[in-house]
């Protein structure tokens, strides 16, 4: 027999018949103590509702601090994995270690208004989400206005040099053009280059030409969020003409 004492914004106490308290720590993503394990937990289980910047434990690798979408569907919460805004310094010189660990990479304020860019290291990516949502605007203040371009598609993991396991159901929700991290890099299987860790099909390390910043290189790219250096635009695809001041990708859970 329990019972029932009350709740508050901590979570729920109630006593057995012994008198011992059963305690549940409401997971609101406030503080990294009350990280919860999924995007999704803070919108079903916690009832929060508003984009802003959480703290997660996905897969229990660790807690970190990651930016959540509430808005763009109702059935799941989006988690924002990299973001560029054109100008600002793009996320160079991210070591392997860096790009793919637990680690959350941040260039700017890190907060609800988006003034940032960000890297979010692979590890944590397969416990985010199987569906990639890519997003080009104009404006280079974050999603903000109506966005240029917008695709999904799947993927179920990573290789052991980070190449895209199956990328598959590409779907051009908004401008009718597919995403070079798709047509190029993810499709043809190409692994995660870094300044100190060279895995592109060229014959010279791609990233310590492009601002040292980490891509999925082929020799070089197609489609290249963090452009030709530090202070480009972001590249939908192509190298030249398909450019936008901001580009940000998220991950969710879909189906199978």
């Amino acid at each position: 027999m329990s019972i029932f004492i009350g709740t508050s914004q901590l979570g729920t106490r109630s006593f057995d018949s012994s008198g011992t308290s059963n305690f549940t720590l409401l997971l609101d993503g406030s503080t990294a103590e009350k990280a919860a394990p999924s995007a999704n937990y803070l919108k079903f289980n916690a009832g929060i509702t508003t984009n802003g910047i959480y703290w997660l434990n996905p897969g229990g690798l660790g807690a970190n601090q990651f930016y959540l979408n509430f808005d763009f569907d109702s059935t799941r919460v989006w988690t924002m994995v990299i973001a560029n805004r054109t100008g600002t310094g793009a996320v160079g010189s991210l070591t392997y270690a860096n790009a793919t660990n637990p680690v959350v990479n941040t260039v700017g304020t890190y907060n609800s208004s988006l003034g940032f860019n960000l890297w979010v290291g692979l590890q944590y990516w397969p416990y985010l989400g199987n569906t990639i949502n890519q997003y080009v605007y104009s404006s280079p203040t974050g999603l903000s206005g109506t966005h240029t371009k917008r695709s999904r598609w799947k993927f179920s993991g990573w290789s052991s040099t980070y190449a895209f396991v199956y990328p598959r159901g590409i779907v051009n929700d908004v401008g009718g053009t597919t995403p070079g991290l798709y047509g190029y890099h993810a499709v043809n299987g190409y692994s995660l280059t870094t300044y100190d860790n060279d895995q592109d099909a060229y014959g010279a390390n791609c990233s310590t030409s492009y601002g040292n910043n980490p891509w999925w290189y082929g020799a070089c790219w197609d489609g290249n969020y963090y452009g030709f250096s530090n202070s480009d635009n972001v590249h939908w695809s192509g190298s030249s003409g398909d450019q936008h001041a901001y580009g940000a990708i998220f991950l969710a859970f879909t189906d199978v």
